[in-house]
């Protein structure tokens, strides 16, 4: 396989399977992931995407197989400590705290990675609050790149669902992910928003985040992706390039039921 720098892989999953009562929904998959790679999974509805998305974030956990996180088995690590370590995922449906303000949902993911005291006199708040300065620069910086800094004080909810689905994705990057997964990033967007999208993918890989993207709109995934994968029926079926895979036998028959 070719990378980008001959890195060791941030991301390795290794012969993972699902069951659900007797439904094998993921089957025998390996693949591994490395830095800087944009990278899309594909594959019709039921192919087992969102569930390979669950094993590696940690949502679910595997019936057979590792999940290889840097080096370390973390298979059974939960979905928290998966995001401590960099780990970090999307959901297809925007994910945002509607009654908090766009900077408050912003300020929640640089949050969560601040240090705690460790003194009950608080001998550690100078370090708090030279973190919580930083995590202001942070969110100060990522409403102008969102170009939101006109809505920085509304509330969520009255946002579009496009602007809605950017900011969980920008709530995600917070989180300052080594690797993000995005789980249908471009469902119900626009062709102004799925642009717009395709350039924070940009900003995003070359600010040094690691990215693998579930999505089904083929001209984002053909333009955007340095690598495809394509699952069917669980099974991988087809790995490479962006042209190879779109001129795959087996990638269209999937597809068109060839």
């Amino acid at each position: 396989m070719t990378t980008l720098d001959q890195s060791p892989p941030l991301l390795e999953v290794k012969s993972v399977s699902k069951e659900f009562g007797g439904i094998r929904a993921v089957d025998d998959v390996s693949a591994e992931i490395f830095p800087g790679e944009l990278v899309g999974l594909i594959g019709p509805n039921g192919a087992g995407k969102t569930t390979l998305f669950n094993l590696i974030s940690g949502f679910a956990a595997p019936s057979a197989g590792t999940i290889v996180w840097k080096g370390a088995d973390v298979s059974r690590l939960d979905a928290a400590g998966r995001a401590r370590l960099g780990l970090v995922r999307t959901f297809q449906n925007a994910r945002v705290f509607p009654g908090l303000t766009v900077r408050e949902n912003l300020a929640l993911g640089a949050h969560r990675f601040q240090a705690k005291p460790i003194h009950p006199e608080g001998r550690r708040w100078p370090l708090r609050r030279a973190e919580a300065h930083a995590a202001g620069n942070n969110v100060a910086e990522a409403l102008a790149r969102l170009g939101y800094e006109n809505v920085a004080h509304a509330a969520a909810g009255v946002l579009s669902y496009g602007q809605a689905k950017r900011l969980g994705v920008a709530i995600a990057v917070m989180c300052q992910p080594s690797l993000l997964l995005l789980d249908e990033p471009a469902a119900g967007l626009n062709t102004d928003e799925v642009e717009t999208l395709r350039q924070d993918l940009s900003i995003m890989t070359v600010s040094g985040i690691t990215i693998v993207l579930v999505e089904h709109h083929m001209g984002l995934v053909m333009t955007a992706c340095g690598r495809v994968i394509v699952l069917d029926a669980g099974r991988m079926i087809a790995e490479g390039p962006p042209e190879q895979i779109a001129n795959d036998p087996a990638v269209i028959g999937a597809y068109l039921g060839a």
